[in-house]
């Protein structure tokens, strides 16, 4: 027989907690708008619009409702700004993709019962613009270590907000929660 004290469970959980502690958080991506030519002093100055964004992002969030409402906000002038920096046959045929995904949609509507049309009506209605991310450590570290360290803080609570630059962009982190809970298969579940 195999024994596994306590001990050793807390033994390897320790030197492997990266692998099992989870934390919980929403973000909002802002990327640097950088143009190929552009030299370091632009670079720069760049770089600080899009974290002057994702600042100003923060602080509207007062909760995680509102962080939620924002981020739909956002998507919503990302979109739009995209459309209007195309040129009119790029315009074309995106109202045309457009056109032909509410044709689609409607075709699909006009086969659902009226359960099914208020049940999805109700879900676009209430769509989440703002996923929830669970992640374990190493994960987070393989996008900025330095978020990493913010998101395993001990200390951190909920509601608790700030701004990491990550490859071309910041992320604005909304901290939900921290997770220790450790769930290591049985003996029985390995044989």
């Amino acid at each position: 027989d195999i024994e596994i004290s306590d001990d050793d469970i807390r033994e390897y959980y320790e030197e492997n907690k990266n692998q099992y502690d989870k934390v919980s958080f929403r973000l909002a991506y802002f990327p640097i708008e950088t143009k190929a030519d552009a030299t370091d002093d632009e670079k720069d100055e760049l770089k600080e619009e899009a974290k002057a964004k994702a600042l100003e992002f923060l602080d509207k969030a007062v909760d995680g409702e509102t962080f939620k409402t924002l981020v739909k906000e956002k998507e919503e002038a990302d979109e739009l700004a995209y459309y209007e920096g195309l040129d009119e046959e790029k315009k074309a045929e995106y109202d045309e993709d457009k056109e032909e995904e509410e044709k689609a949609l409607q075709e699909k509507l006009a086969t659902m019962t009226e359960e099914e049309i208020a049940a999805f009506e109700s879900a676009k209605a209430n769509a989440d613009y703002s996923i929830i991310y669970s992640m374990v450590k190493s994960n987070i570290d393989n996008a900025s270590t330095e978020m990493g360290t913010w998101l395993f803080d001990l200390s951190r609570n909920y509601g608790d907000k700030e701004a990491f630059l990550s490859g071309n962009g910041f992320y604005a982190i909304y901290f939900i929660s921290r997770d220790t809970t450790v769930t290591l298969p049985s003996a029985r579940h390995i044989l």
